[in-house]
């Protein structure tokens, strides 16, 4: 049995996984996924801040780099078009998700049009091939996006809409929206 400690050093190797972790899923190193164990949507809200709350600290982490964008892809798509968090969320979430990511995507020259999902996808598997060392493999995987993705994130200023975002996705599951955790 894992106790809670264990389990939040675990968080960032969720990452690695090649699909995003789903509403009722928590996933574990090795690309266990425990299901029903955790919301995942509330999980990556709760460690956004750290995740992408300021992007000019990705400079010289490509981990850090590919993980925080994939999971603003994660947040902002679940935010906007999942049902069970789009209806509920407050207005303000859902702007600063779109804004976030809109300037994200802005400040990293990747496309608006490019699919939130198959973007996220991407970056989890650059943040499993960074993990084991094989960064063309990890470039290989955001080609789709122009060259140099990697290099791209890493090199970003902090960003005000990124930084909202992430702060956002916090307040949302916060005490401060009047003990809305338990209906989101």
């Amino acid at each position: 049995m894992l106790n809670t400690r264990r389990l939040l050093l675990l968080l960032p190797l969720a990452a690695c996984a090649v699909n995003p972790v789903t509403d009722n899923e928590f996933m574990l190193a090795d690309g266990d996924v425990v299901r029903g164990a955790a919301d995942g949507v509330r999980t990556a809200a709760f460690s956004a801040q750290r995740a992408f709350g300021d992007t000019s600290l990705w400079h010289d982490n490509p981990i850090a780099a590919c993980f925080g964008t994939a999971q603003l892809e994660y947040l902002h798509r679940n935010f906007t078009t999942n049902p069970r968090f789009a209806t509920t969320a407050s207005f303000e979430t859902i702007h600063s998700m779109r804004e976030g990511q809109r300037a994200l995507r802005q400040a990293a020259n990747i496309p608006a049009s490019a699919d939130s999902r198959r973007l996220e996808n991407d970056l989890r598997i650059a943040v499993r091939e960074l993990s084991s060392g094989n960064r063309a493999a990890a470039e290989a995987a955001l080609a789709a996006y122009g060259p140099n993705l990697i290099g791209r994130l890493t090199s970003l200023p902090r960003i005000r809409e990124v930084e909202a975002a992430s702060g956002a996705a916090v307040v949302e599951f916060g005490s401060s929206r009047g003990g809305n955790q338990g209906r989101l």
